[in-house]
Parts: structure tokens; sequence; C-alpha cells
């Protein structure tokens, strides 16, 4: 199984991160993202105007079903 980093950009749009991510599911490859790249995603989720609870529900869903070890440097998921 290949490894896949999505970053903010990815991640940002609820339909290209849900289809990426149910492909995902499926065991065609592996998401990885970093402490630093949720972090940035968060502070532009509430930005964008999401409510805080959703946001923080969605990153809560995303880490759930994809529970792997997440660096906390972006640099080292693409060392692995």
């Amino acid at each position: 199984m290949f490894r896949a980093v999505f970053d903010t950009c990815v991640l940002f749009k609820p339909l290209l991160c849900d289809t990426l991510l149910s492909v995902a599911e499926e065991g065609l490859y592996q998401p990885l993202w970093s402490v630093d790249i949720l972090t940035e995603l968060r502070r532009n989720l509430l930005a964008y105007g999401i409510a805080e609870a959703a946001v923080e529900r969605r990153i809560g869903h995303m880490m759930d079903h994809f529970p792997a070890p997440r660096s906390t440097d972006t640099k080292n998921l693409f060392l692995r």
C-alpha cells in the first residue's frame, strides 16, 4: 500500500476531502498528515466561518478513521 500526504489545500474542501478519504477507506492508500497540517486546517476552517464544534468533529473523525501515528514534522512524512 502506498502513502499520500494530504496538505491543507486538499483537506479544506469537504467534497474533495471526503472523496479522497472514502477511497483511502477502501484500502487503496494510506492518507498522512502532520500535526502542523491539522493545525493549519483547523485555523483556516475557523477563519472561513465554520463552527468550532464542527471543525473539531471533522478533524476528530479523520483521526479516528486513520489512526496511524502522525508526525509533528511534515518533512518526516515523506521519509517513511
